[in-house]
């Protein structure tokens, strides 16, 4: 049953986006909530991805840019989420660009930083990867759901499909 729900999900969602011209993926996020999930969390200069061993989805949060009064590109605060799969398998090798940056993502990370634009679109990555273990995705008051991060992280999340909107929430 729930398999041919998320046919379903995911074929009335492929028609509305290819019909909007906006498709940029095809994975449907899976936001079911679980209590222990294994996952990886790479910052960039404009936004994060977040990987999720239970669903095997690399999430790309976008912080979105603008140029700021002194012409330099600095991050907007319009935070979007596009979801993707993760491509990469373990044995395959990456071969990724790294765009002028002295760090470069790999694996999963790299092939959809790749995809996307490399540091036109995320930026550089600001440390590698580090993986760890979390509640993941978890039920919000406020949002859809809420990201736990690695520390004190947590980024508040709407999304519809394979995209939405998301912004980091701040502990009290």
């Amino acid at each position: 049953m729930r398999k041919s729900m998320v046919a379903i999900t995911m074929a009335l969602f492929l028609l509305i986006s290819t019909q909007a011209g906006f498709a940029q993926s095809t994975t449907t996020a899976d936001t079911g909530i679980n209590s222990t999930v294994y996952m990886a969390w790479q910052p960039f200069e404009f936004g994060v991805m977040v990987w999720f061993q239970d669903t095997d989805q690399i999430w790309v949060l976008d912080s979105g840019t603008t140029t700021d009064e002194d012409g330099d590109t600095v991050a907007s605060g319009n935070g979007t989420v596009t979801v993707y799969s993760d491509a990469f398998s373990d044995g395959s090798s990456t071969s990724i660009d790294s765009d002028g940056c002295s760090l470069t993502p790999v694996r999963g990370f790299g092939l959809v930083w790749d995809s996307i634009g490399g540091s036109g679109s995320l930026g550089c990555p600001l440390a590698n990867e580090i993986g760890y273990e979390t509640g993941g995705r978890v039920d919000s008051a406020t949002y859809s759901l809420e990201i736990l991060g690695p520390g004190n992280t947590r980024y508040g999340v709407d999304i519809s499909g394979s995209s939405g909107t998301w912004q980091t929430i701040s502990y009290n």
